[in-house]
């Protein structure tokens, strides 16, 4: 689940100064130790002038081995292809054969006429200062070194941390207990290579045996480009019964795969900086574990990036597992079968629970202060708001799950304790309510139900490493978000949601149709996937608006409705539904007269009870991803009542019941309550073990070691890895001749 994220513009002072302490010493300004002779002046290459009329222009300054290295410089390289293609930009490219070549292609590239100039490596610490000081008008970009200047943007990458999850990996992986590490140059940046790797080996097997042996000293450039001598090291390891060995030594880790192949079935190699399945011959990816991915393409499209649109800033950025600067890839399929364990390790890391070492030798400090035996969980949900009609039944779920699950034994010996809080229909109200949450030390929210107000916190309680599980969030942007692994939802995408409403409306007769959709993440992804269904299937979509639900009023949309005179009308909205409604009535256009459908986001009877006559509404149609509470799970419904005897509506108070069982279910499996370790087995308890349907079945199976398989009163879940159901029930509603909502039919869907 990542993503691209812009790191560059508006770093603070202080964010600066944490971001240096963080990525270890590797960040200050390299020594004379780690850098090559000053460059000599008598071997300045030529450089074709930047092409006159273009909008940007960008030089990059390879380092030794260039494009075709298969790791550092081709990730720079790819990077360079990215800007090239979204920016339009001419690219000119010089490579070092040598010491002495840095300084004079770095002038090459400014004499050229560059917007930004980015030296790729750290062997650049001689040559940039001059040429950047030289040429002040000119951007200049550093990656893996620290210049002071006003017109260099310099970079470092967390190394460490990704190393450490590779060193997880291996761990992991390993049948025989003993992996190993080369490195190239002996310099302090490599030996944060190896410190993160030996450190995530040993925190997930304290016992493993690792080598580690560097392939030159500083300042030996031959060790960037020796496969031969890496694949002597390592055949010797492996037939000495290692299994695993990590190169970080620049095109010499060739060796290592060369290697692996050689010593036959069971014996794995680790990739560094770009992925090296894709440079491996189809032998060699049988042996690609992973490779550890440090994103310098990530580095040179932010920074030229900054560079084009005039946000950037000289100083020093960081590149670490919280911005995806540093990770691991999965090609090849080696490593699926403990992906959830590395993502809980990341998670880990990303929130400062485990702090992993710069210097070979150190163990990570892993914080003891994670889980302290109480589950927690914090309800972020509607009180106020414009979906307060969903707030009753929400709370009601939740809190019937956390009384069932307390008189069923509570959670690791002790209660579940809920503490509710309101999300309103805004980031304001959300963000205040985790912040109060996340003081009284809560393991996970329950929440939101807006899709919306969720991706205003979603970061803040994932990174914390608390587990953000929503009942309601229906947003198809949730499948893939970088959520450190510590999201998920009972409620399906709007990928389902939007298909059963483009079949109703088909089945209905609707040829032409009229969308009026809010502008949110909710409104507009289900406007895509009812839209794709309904035009795929025939029907004509004639008019469709995108509105502001803070608007005074939606005359011009009605108005333009009422113009394009459709069959049916799809308002795709919250509380301000009523006022379209009350306009599209007036207009002679109400469900008396159209199709008129809503959704979940209004298809409570809270809608027909803001008009004076709730039989205006008679007629309306609409969509609820869900079950039949009040009509097919008596049993359920009088158990909700018991919490809420005025409950009038029971959407997602299935959902919310299941996202609390569930967690619960998870901290058991866990042996812990601590959010981070509770996510890593949410998806597992809900999948692919012994079928259980009740809290206290599934966790007396879960205390004889049995694994389980939780189907709960919301439906089978069967989370797929992204955290959410696989399948899931639709309802069709309908508002009856007294403008009472009723239950007229459902499909179920699949993902």
């Amino acid at each position: 689940m990542t993503r691209t994220k812009r790191v560059l513009a508006g770093f603070t002072a202080a964010a600066l100064a944490l971001s240096l302490t963080a990525c270890g010493d590797d960040s200050s300004e390299p020594d004379a130790t780690d850098a090559p002779a000053p460059a000599g002046e008598d071997s300045e290459p030529a450089a074709e002038p930047a092409a006159e009329g273009g909008d940007f222009s960008l030089g990059v300054a390879f380092d030794t081995g260039g494009r075709g290295d298969g790791t550092f410089n081709d990730a720079a390289g790819r990077g360079a292809d990215v800007v090239e293609a979204d920016l339009g930009a001419t690219v000119q490219e010089l490579e070092a054969n040598s010491n002495e070549d840095r300084q004079p292609n770095l002038e090459a590239l400014a004499g050229a006429g560059n917007d930004l100039i980015v030296a790729v490596g750290f062997a650049f610490g001689d040559a940039l200062g001059p040429v950047a000081e030289a040429n002040p008008e000119t951007w200049f970009g550093w990656i893996d070194g620290y210049f002071d200047g006003p017109n260099i943007i310099t970079t470092a990458f967390a190394e460490h941390e990704g190393s450490f999850l590779v060193g997880a990996a291996a761990a992991l992986k390993s049948e025989s207990g003993t992996i190993g590490f080369i490195g190239g140059q002996e310099i302090d940046l490599i030996k944060k290579f190896e410190a993160g790797y030996i450190a995530g080996a040993m925190a997930v097997n304290p016992d493993i045996v690792v080598e580690s042996q560097y392939l030159g000293a500083a300042g030996d450039n031959a060790a960037w480009g020796s496969p031969d001598k890496a694949k002597e090291i390592a055949l010797a390891w492996y037939n000495a019964g290692a299994d695993v060995v990590y190169t970080a030594a620049g095109g010499s880790g060739r060796g290592t795969i060369e290697a692996a192949v050689e010593a036959g079935e069971g014996k794995w190699a680790i990739g560094v900086d770009s992925d090296e399945y894709f440079v491996d011959t189809p032998e060699q990816q049988a042996h690609r574990l992973t490779s550890m991915l440090k994103r310098v393409d990530t580095a040179v499209i932010e920074m030229a990036n900054a560079v084009n649109d005039g946000t950037a800033e000289g100083g020093f950025y960081p590149f670490n597992l919280a911005n995806d600067g540093v990770g691991y890839a999965t090609s090849g399929g080696h490593i699926d079968d403990i992906v959830d364990e590395l993502e809980a390790l990341k998670a880990q890391i990303i929130s400062g629970a485990i702090t992993v070492p710069t210097v070979p030798g150190e163990m990570a400090e892993i914080s003891d202060t994670a889980g302290d035996g109480v589950l927690r969980l914090g309800g972020i949900l509607p009180e106020t708001g414009n979906l307060a009609f969903l707030g009753p039944p929400e709370f009601a779920g939740a809190e019937l799950a956390v009384q069932e699950i307390n008189a069923a034994g509570g959670v690791l010996g002790n209660d579940v304790e809920w503490l509710p809080g309101d999300s309103g229909d805004n980031g304001e109200v959300a963000n205040a309510t985790v912040d109060r949450l996340l003081a009284e030390n809560v393991d996970g929210f329950i929440g939101a139900a807006s899709s919306g107000v969720s991706l205003t916190v979603i970061d803040k309680i994932t990174q914390a490493g608390k587990i953000h599980f929503s009942p309601a969030n229906t947003s198809p942007t949730f499948t893939d978000y970088d959520d450190n692994g510590l999201y998920f939802r009972t409620a399906p995408s709007d990928v389902v949601q939007g298909a059963a409403l483009a079949d109703v409306m088909i089945n209905d007769g609707a040829t032409t149709a009229a969308f009026l959709v809010l502008n949110d993440a909710y409104g507009t992804g289900l406007l895509k996937y009812t839209k794709e269904p309904y035009e795929a299937a025939g029907g004509e979509v004639v008019y469709e608006v995108v509105y502001d639900p803070q608007a005074e009023n939606f005359d011009a949309e009605v108005a333009a409705t009422v113009d394009a005179d459709p069959d049916a009308i799809v308002i795709i909205g919250f509380d301000e539904t009523t006022k379209i409604l009350t306009g599209l009535i007036e207009a002679g256009m109400g469900p008396d007269t159209k199709m008129v459908y809503g959704t979940d986001g209004n298809m409570g009877n809270a809608l027909a009870a803001a008009f004076d006559d709730p039989t205006v509404v008679a007629g309306m149609k609409g969509t609820l991803p869900g079950v039949d509470v009040g009509g097919e799970l008596p049993d359920f419904r009088d158990r909700l009542l018991g919490v809420d005897p005025d409950l009038t509506d029971f959407s997602y108070s299935a959902e919310t019941y299941d996202a609390i069982v569930v967690t619960a279910l998870a901290a058991i499996a866990a042996g812990s309550d601590d959010g981070i370790a509770v996510g890593a087995e949410i998806n597992d308890v809900t999948r692919g073990g012994e079928k259980c349907t009740s809290f206290t079945e599934c966790a007396d199976l879960l205390a004889a070691g049995t694994d389980i398989d939780y189907d709960g009163v919301s439906g089978p879940l069967e989370f797929i890895d992204a955290g959410e159901p696989s399948e899931a029930s639709i309802l069709i509603l309908e508002f009856d001749a007294d403008g009472a909502l009723q239950v007229i039919g459902s499909v179920n869907g699949k993902v």
